[in-house]
């Protein structure tokens, strides 16, 4: 992709290079990162190309299902819970786990994005 080159108001231009591949990639990543901790707090549902919508707690849960990684951070979590750990220690369990099902949903949103698939989010309707 060429450079764009814009005109300013004193008669000069500035020139804007087009975006490496691996920057356009952070940019996706950050924009969608941006959504998807929105569509969280907000309790959103995630519209997937297929499917059902599905609520984006949901959907974080779902992207850990098969990791092994992800469903031994989730143990972890429900033993602590059980044995009556603190609240400080289930919780930092809790976050923990929560990083890594975001990271593995935030994969999946760039990976369809980028195979030119439609995710939005939004409410049931």
């Amino acid at each position: 992709m060429l450079p764009l080159t814009y005109p300013t108001e004193c008669g000069t231009s500035t020139v804007v290079r087009p975006l490496t591949d691996a920057e356009r990639l952070a940019e996706l990543r950050r924009d969608l990162d941006a959504d998807l901790h929105y569509a969280l707090v907000a309790q959103r549902y995630v519209r997937w190309p297929y499917g059902e919508p599905e609520l984006a707690a949901e959907a974080l849960y779902a992207a850990t299902i098969g990791d092994a990684q992800s469903e031994a951070a989730f143990s972890l979590v429900v033993r602590a819970a059980a044995r009556g750990e603190s609240a400080v220690s289930v919780g930092t369990l809790f976050i923990e786990w929560t990083k890594l099902a975001r990271a593995r949903l935030l994969d999946t949103l760039v990976e369809l994005t980028e195979d030119g698939q439609r995710v939005t989010f939004g409410s049931r309707q």
